[in-house]
This record gives structure tokens, C-alpha cells and sequence, in this order.
């Protein structure tokens, strides 16, 4: 069962935790941000089970690259939105499946199949 976290820490307490590879304050991050993940892959691929794989890479990729996160380049929410667009790229290009990736303003993107 998952576990439930009463108290929200805000993302700059989160990212200097996430620093030490922390698994409880990573459980935590994937409890406050997995809708917004998931939502976007599911907008973006049309697809419950292709988001929810995307929604998972995108936590191992975020999990694994921690290191590359410049707080004061990026918002930590952009960020991850970054690694969302990157997981869902490689995702279409391991299954060989064509797209036009198109960005409007960002964070507002879209991954459009080419059949």
C-alpha cells in the first residue's frame, strides 16, 4: 500500500532532500507529481497504458539523472516536465513509431503521429 505523507514540502525542500537519493522523499515526489506526469503523457499519447509506461520512465529518468537538475536554471516543475518530453521521445523512438513533436508556448506540447 502506498504510503500517505501529510506534510507537502515545497519543491526546493524536495530537490535538496532528493539530493542524498532519498527512496522516501522520491516516493514523495512521485506521490506529488505522478497526475501532472501522467496526465500529459496520457494527452500526448492518447493512450492509458503508453502514458502509464511513460509516467514510470519518466521517474526512473528523473530518479537517475537527479544530478543534472540546476535549480537555478530550471524550476524543478519544469524540469521534470523536460524529462517527461525526453522519456516520451525515446519511448515513441524505441517502438518505431514517427511524430512531429510540436511546442505552442511552453509547457504546452504535443506529440503528433504520423501514420
Amino acid at each position: 500500500m502506498t504510503e500517505k505523507f501529510t506534510k507537502v514540502l515545497p519543491d526546493d525542500e524536495l530537490f535538496l532532500l532528493m539530493k542524498n537519493k532519498d527512496q522516501k522523499t522520491f516516493d514523495q515526489l512521485c506521490q506529488e507529481y505522478s497526475a501532472l506526469v501522467y496526465g500529459l503523457a496520457l494527452k500526448s499519447l492518447r493512450s492509458q497504458t503508453s502514458a502509464e509506461e511513460v509516467t514510470v520512465l519518466t521517474f526512473v529518468k528523473i530518479w537517475k539523472d537527479f544530478d543534472l537538475f540546476v535549480a537555478s536554471k530550471n524550476s524543478f516543475k519544469i524540469w521534470i516536465i523536460q524529462n517527461l518530453i525526453l522519456s516520451t521521445h525515446e519511448f515513441l523512438t524505441s517502438k518505431k513509431i514517427k511524430y512531429d513533436f510540436k511546442i505552442n508556448k511552453f509547457p504546452d506540447f504535443s506529440f503528433e503521429f504520423i501514420h
